[in-house]
């Protein structure tokens, strides 16, 4: 009967750690995800807006139409590269935001308020302010290959060539 046990123990030791070996990383996420409300000029919620995020690097675009509240969510969106927002409703002028950049593991929000139109006119919002992270007090960065590759390890010999 010992034996029975104690082969018992070892395969459900076995299968602890096959599973936790397939467990995501959860601290680290190489996606960010982005969230926002669309309002109109007297503070009105605005549904059936579409919002498009383009990632300008790699051209992945991705689009979305604002729920009941105005809301749009945009989640397991690629961090590298430079983006752009876009909101289009009938009736409002087109509202764009480039050159965006988000880091790893941040969950962005970003309001749009549209103005309303009679003729064809587009809002360019340039600049390259930061984005706040006001639901989270998380500091995270994306690094790139280089720096990753010279990050210091404790195995590694910098004398060596």
């Amino acid at each position: 009967m010992s034996i029975f046990w104690k082969s018992l123990k070892t395969v459900l030791a076995a299968l602890l750690i096959i599973l936790g070996a397939h467990a995501p990383a959860s601290a680290q996420t190489p996606t960010f995800s982005v969230e926002g409300v669309i309002i109109d000029a007297q503070q009105a919620v605005l549904p059936g807006a579409t919002v498009t995020i383009t990632n300008t690097a790699t051209g992945l675009v991705r689009a979305t139409t604002t729920d009941a509240g105005g809301r749009y969510v945009f989640t397991a969106m690629p961090t590298e590269g430079r983006h752009r927002l876009q909101v289009e409703l009938a009736g409002f002028a087109t509202a764009v935001r480039e050159d965006i950049v988000f880091n790893a593991g941040q969950r962005a929000a970003i309001n749009f308020s549209l103005r309303l139109s009679t003729v064809q006119e587009t809002i360019t919002v340039a600049g390259d302010t930061p984005i706040v992270q006001t639901t989270s007090s998380e500091v995270s960065g994306t690094i790139d290959r280089q720096a990753f590759e010279t990050l210091p390890v404790k195995e590694r010999n910098y004398f060596r060539r």
